[in-house]
């Protein structure tokens, strides 16, 4: 085993601080690294062949990246960020073994963050024969702790059955066994740093005793522009090894070149490259895996995966033609203006025929209104009266009271003659009938505060 490889998590003395999210990008890679795992433990076996070519073209670093529908076989946590519904399906040769796998899916979203699917993998040698079909649900979450602004989560797990047929050598006859398994995974993105992480249980099998399951896989990738790293630890029964890869963006997407460690499935060291295009609906991903001490042994393999996207946008229309496109858009958005503003027209028009209504039935109002105001005042005024006669009526029909003379009156200040004649008979003029009786209680021609005056009944 080679000696461990020393990485050092780089200085940051600068001002600017870095994100949490790199801090364990780069201690889980430092953690790998340390492990010295350069090299497996033992060579991988049948059970260890990877489904799909763009997992292949990255040497197998597929957990923390984890993208489009071959997440199915490596991480199923990845096919929440599908958004339209996808077949998927490829093959590979690895001469080392050799053996033949063949992987097909179909994913389709069913509502936000959430999609289900199914598929099968199969693989392939003169004395093994190993079948796996999935179910499979992944789901957009919440990680918790971590304000939801600043994260993307998502887990997935798949329901497998298993047919596994083998025999001792070429000309025997094979045995078979059935059974059923569980995958299951998870993915952590923090948008702001680029940063991702993700973890995955591939093969939680009832076929154990056959096979070499359960894998253990936990990955990191970082993303600098167009350039993403990633490493992956795989550890299982007899194996912990690490692999790690690099992905580089062409053309916004157009294409990718992938290049990653790659596996040993024989008696030397690979590597693995592959190219990748997107050219929507269709997608293609090729991968090829070669030794790289001595290029003349028959040692590596060839993958090639192809899907195709039901719905969404073609390629072209975002490379090709795109002020076209943009163009359409605007019409569209021109038409769709269009009709809101002819309904906005007719829905002003609606409010003015409803307002001149409401004015109308106001104006009716007003008018019942003062019209009942007036008919109420009317008939206030007129059981006013009635009542106003009634009461004279009444008043008439009372015996007159017959005044009792002569009266008396206590002086007051400001009383006068005139004021108390006007007082007592309703006349100011006969001042002179009181004055005759008390012109002794008068002084100066004004009576004397606080006297009685005899009030004499006038004539």
């Amino acid at each position: 085993m080679n000696k461990s490889s020393k990485f050092q998590i780089p200085s940051f003395k600068s001002k600017n601080k870095i994100s949490s999210s790199k801090i364990l990008f780069y201690a889980f890679l430092t953690w790998n690294l340390e492990l010295g795992t350069w090299n497996c433990l033992r060579a991988l076996t049948f059970d260890d062949l990877v489904a799909g070519a763009q997992a292949g073209g990255l040497g197998g670093s597929f957990v923390a990246l984890a993208e489009g529908p071959q997440s199915l076989y490596v991480n199923p946590a990845g096919l929440s960020d599908l958004n339209i519904p996808h077949f998927y399906g490829g093959f590979g040769h690895y001469y080392s073994v050799p053996a033949s796998n063949y992987h097909f899916s179909y994913l389709k979203p069913m509502y936000q963050g959430i999609v289900i699917g199914g598929g099968w993998q199969g693989s392939d040698s003169l004395v093994k024969k190993f079948d796996r079909f999935y179910l499979t649900w992944a789901e957009q979450s919440i990680f918790p702790g971590i304000p939801k602004e600043e994260q993307r989560f998502s887990w997935g797990m798949s329901l497998r059955a298993l047919s596994l047929r083998e025999r001792p050598g070429p000309n025997d006859s094979f045995d078979s066994a059935v059974g059923f398994g569980l995958d299951a995974g998870a993915k952590l993105e923090f948008p702001r740093s680029k940063t991702q992480f993700g973890a995955s249980v591939i093969g939680i099998d009832s076929l154990m005793s056959k096979v070499q399951g359960p894998a253990l896989n936990l990955g990191a990738l970082q993303r600098f522009g167009a350039v993403s790293g990633m490493i992956d630890f795989r550890m299982r029964r007899e194996l912990a090894t690490f692999y790690p890869a690099v992905q580089v963006e062409l053309f916004k997407g157009l294409g990718f070149l992938r290049a990653g460690r790659g596996l040993r499935l024989g008696e030397l060291r690979t590597v693995s490259i592959g190219f990748g295009t997107a050219f929507s609906p269709v997608i293609i991903d090729t991968a090829l895996v070669l030794p790289y001490e001595g290029f003349h042994r028959k040692e590596g393999a060839v993958m090639v995966s192809v899907g195709y996207a039901l719905g969404g946008r073609h390629f072209y229309e975002r490379f090709v033609g795109r002020a076209a496109v943009q163009a359409q858009e605007l019409s569209q958005r021109i038409i769709a203006l269009e009709q809101n503003r002819k309904k906005l027209a007719k829905e002003n028009k609606d409010a003015e025929t409803d307002l001149k209504v409401l004015r109308e039935e106001i104006r009716a109002l007003d008018e019942r209104k003062r019209s009942d105001q007036t008919e109420r005042a009317l008939e206030e005024a007129r059981q006013e009266q009635a009542q106003k006669k009634a009461a004279e009526e009444e008043q008439a029909l009372k015996p007159k009271p017959v005044a009792e003379w002569p009266k008396q009156h206590r002086v007051i200040a400001g009383d006068t003659l005139r004021r108390i004649a006007a007082t007592f008979y309703g006349d100011p003029e006969l001042w002179e009938l009181i004055y005759k009786v008390n012109s002794e209680k008068i002084e100066r021609g004004l009576p004397k505060i606080g006297e009685v005056l005899m009030i004499p009944k006038p004539e």
